[in-house]
């Protein structure tokens, strides 16, 4: 069952991505929504992290909206003249790894013979993804997005991985 009931969001799309966690993870799971973790290099915010008894634990990026990569790999979240740069495998990769510096330094963890297996993953719950959609630092199977875009036979290759779904379909997205 996951914990926080009453957890707080910064968007929209992380409450969207929490509910549909919640409803799906096995017993025992913990979901930890904005963690706010500091390191020696910068601060961190963690939309979500899941705790998963004996299996590990998953620090999860969020973003909403219309998410795109262009021909370079770069990230941008928006359309038109309103796109911003985003990188979000960096940051919950960069999240991931102060979480697991952080919990390694507690006294507590020091005398255990194992590691906790830790792993990162983006989700863009309002943008569809081609079936062959991934960038060197973000391999298909590391993104979930809305649904999985098919294309088909002889269709254009030429069109961005990422595209914005319509307002109908968000409601039904996995």
């Amino acid at each position: 069952m996951a914990q926080g009931e009453a957890a707080r969001f910064a968007h929209e799309s992380e409450r969207v991505v929490w509910e549909r966690l919640r409803g799906t993870v096995a017993d025992g799971t913990v979901l930890l929504a904005n963690v706010r973790l500091t390191s020696q290099r910068k601060d961190h915010e963690l939309d979500i992290v899941v705790l998963m008894p004996d299996v590990g634990i998953v620090v999860v990026e969020v973003k909403g909206g219309s998410v795109s990569v262009d021909a370079q790999g770069q990230w941008w979240s928006g359309g038109g003249t309103r796109k911003s740069r985003v990188r979000p495998v960096e940051q919950c990769r960069d999240g991931k790894y102060a979480l697991r510096e952080f919990i390694e330094a507690d006294p507590r963890w020091r005398n255990h013979r194992s590691r906790v297996r830790f792993g990162h993953a983006v989700v863009v719950p309002f943008t569809d993804l081609a079936d062959d959609f991934a960038t060197t630092d973000c391999p298909r199977w590391m993104i979930r997005a809305a649904a999985t875009s098919t294309t088909s036979p002889g269709a254009s290759t030429t069109s961005p991985p990422c595209r914005r779904t319509s307002s109908a379909s968000r409601a039904t997205a996995t």
